[in-house]
């Protein structure tokens, strides 16, 4: 190359790396900056129906800090902010060789537009950060329909939740039901769903009778059932069922609740099984699902002439009153059971009144809630002897079927009472003894006739046999223990009998899984196993570590020569499995091999 020619690429080379320099000089700017940007769910949104708007703050090695405190959030007419959360986090790069830190703030607004425009607009929101002003971009958004009656009118929602009512005109103190149903379309698969917060309904007494949580404690799962609304199938669940009572007269609302969904569009081919979601949370969304506010009329009751109303109001009450029997012996008890059935709330109703006479005593009554009512339990005990009348009484209701108060008597009863013993008391057997009431009436013996029939349970011979038995079985447990804990620390310990628990899990999940699947799974039970069998370091060690930690165990005699090969030969199958599953052995024939090394671990380690 000659001489002119050198110096020219040397001065192209030269501009070069100017060019360069300037350009990571202006990336390393760049990368310093305070961000402030914001973020929305959708373009597209619905009237009364919850959305969020996310505003980003990143600070790249900047001394000034985050004032939450600081941020404006732009008034915007029919908006309401339902609720505000921030979460943060730190990030480490490295940008031109050199290490740089990034804090990141996200504010979450949740949202709900309640206005009649097509289209709205966020102003842009401001901060301070470092004494300078910071704005994001303005935001607009599309708004589509209200939800209507059962919010199926819009086709594209893949899944939401309404509520159904009973009845929308009451009479005051009427009893009616909520039930909150959740729809979903075929292809979702829904994780989690829980309140925003928790449900309480304003000016309303209320007794919550289904939470479909509680069900999935109860019974491990919960029924979909197939419907069709308009056309288009759905899945429908129960959620929440709430019996409700109301505290106010005139038009009140039945309150909208927020719901925070976690969902995932579920890919064909594959069950719900264990492994599928754990394989899939990365999947996962979540979603915030707003229920629609009802209005419910509520009629006052109307003036009564009847001094003892009992409080209760529905449609056709039906009463019952009982006694145990119709003799009686004067200081014994008898039980009077008044039984009302009707859709009324039992906690809101007045018991019958049922006073003392110079006949009978009668004590404060048992409430019971049965099925379709309440039933009251009073002890009654007679104090006269004759035929003696019960009192007669009547419960006050009004109907809201006939639109009126309407008075129900009961049943009138006689009981014939004779003498009881305490009028004979002062002589005989049991002269100077008084009468213990306990409901029937019991004259206390003498201490010695007590002791003399009283066989505890301790004195059987079978009773000393298992409390022996059982003292052999945990000391046989304790010495085992401590044997087993010589040799290891705690934390040794506790790794291997935490890898015994794994052992016994795997030989259940392993069952189900498809090819690809069981080679990925199995791969990282062995590493955690024989981690924690052979109390390594970390979770998830290397196969050449687990095999040289086996070698130790062969050098000391624990195991035999063949187990290294035979790992060995897992692990490999294993590895071509997760990434060529047509060259690897069959499932059946690695998961045997598996469950041959884990009982060898077992008995031997």
């Amino acid at each position: 190359m000659r001489k002119g020619e050198t110096k020219m690429v040397q001065r192209h080379l030269k501009r070069i790396g100017s060019l360069a320099a300037v350009f990571l000089l202006v990336i390393n700017f760049i990368s310093a900056e305070i961000k402030v940007y914001s973020s929305v769910d959708s373009r597209s949104i619905r009237k009364n129906t919850a959305f969020r708007i996310v505003l980003n703050v990143e600070l790249i090695d900047e001394k000034a800090d985050f004032d939450e405190e600081k941020i404006e959030f732009p008034e915007i007419e029919n908006l309401e902010i339902r609720g505000k959360f921030t979460s943060s986090s730190t990030q480490i790069s490295i940008v031109n060789f050199d290490k740089k830190k990034k804090n990141i703030y996200k504010i979450t607004y949740q949202l709900i537009y309640r206005g009649d425009k097509e289209k709205i607009s966020i102003p842009p929101i401001k901060t301070e950060i470092g004494g300078k002003i910071y704005r994001t971009d303005p935001i607009t958004l599309n708004v589509g329909g209200d939800k209507a009656a059962t919010g199926i009118s819009e086709n594209d929602r893949e899944f939401f939740i309404t509520p159904l009512i009973s009845r929308k005109e009451l009479t005051e103190y009427e009893k009616f039901n909520v039930k909150y149903f959740m729809y979903v379309k075929p292809g979702n698969q829904i994780r989690n769903i829980a309140p925003d917060k928790k449900m309480h309904f304003d000016s309303y007494i209320s007794v919550q009778k289904y939470d479909v949580m509680d069900e999935l404690q109860k019974n491990q799962n919960v029924n979909f059932e197939k419907t069709v609304l308009k056309g288009i199938e759905y899945y429908r669940l129960k959620l929440y069922e709430y019996d409700l009572v109301p505290e106010k007269t005139g038009s009140i609302n039945i309150p909208e609740f927020d719901f925070r969904i976690a969902y995932q569009k579920k890919r064909s081919g594959r069950g719900d099984d264990f492994f599928d979601s754990f394989m899939q949370n990365s999947r996962v969304k979540e979603s915030i699902v707003s229920t629609e506010s009802k209005k419910v009329r509520i009629n006052p009751l109307p003036d009564s002439d009847f001094d003892n109303f009992s409080n209760i109001v529905c449609d056709n009450l039906r009463v019952e009153n009982k006694i145990s029997s119709k003799k009686a012996v004067t200081g014994e008890g008898l039980t009077y059971r008044i039984i009302l059935k009707g859709n009324f709330l039992s906690s809101l109703a007045s018991p019958p009144e049922f006073k003392n006479t110079d006949n009978w005593q009668v004590y404060e009554p048992e409430v019971v809630e049965i099925p379709g009512g309440v039933e009251y339990k009073y002890l009654i005990i007679p104090e006269k002897v004759g035929d003696i009348k019960l009192p007669s009484e009547s419960i006050i209701y009004y109907d809201t079927g006939e639109k009126k108060y309407k008075k129900l008597q009961m049943r009138d009863y006689s009981i014939e009472v004779s003498a009881g013993e305490e009028f004979a008391a002062e002589e005989g057997e049991n002269q100077g003894k008084k009468p213990f009431k306990t409901g029937n009436i019991h004259y206390i013996r003498d201490a010695s006739e007590v002791v003399d029939k009283y066989n505890p349970v301790y004195r059987n011979w079978w009773y000393k046999a298992g409390v022996f038995i059982c003292l052999v079985l945990i000391a046989l447990r304790i010495f085992k223990d401590y044997r087993e804990k010589k040799y290891f620390t705690d934390e040794e310990y506790r790794r291997m009998v935490e890898s015994s628990k794994m052992a016994k899990k795997y030989k259940r999940k392993v069952k189900d899984l498809k090819h690809q699947e069981f080679y990925l799974f199995a791969f990282n039970f062995l590493q955690k196993y024989f981690s924690n069998k052979l109390n390594l370091k970390g979770n998830f060690p290397t196969k050449n570590q687990i095999i040289e930690a086996i070698k130790n165990k062969i050098n000391s005699g624990k195991l035999h020569p063949e187990t290294v090969e035979s790992i060995k030969e897992i692990f490999e199958e294993l590895e071509k499995g997760k990434f060529s599953p047509e060259t690897a052995e069959n499932k059946k024939y690695i998961n045997k091999k598996i469950s041959e090394i884990i009982n060898i671990f077992e008995s031997e380690v």
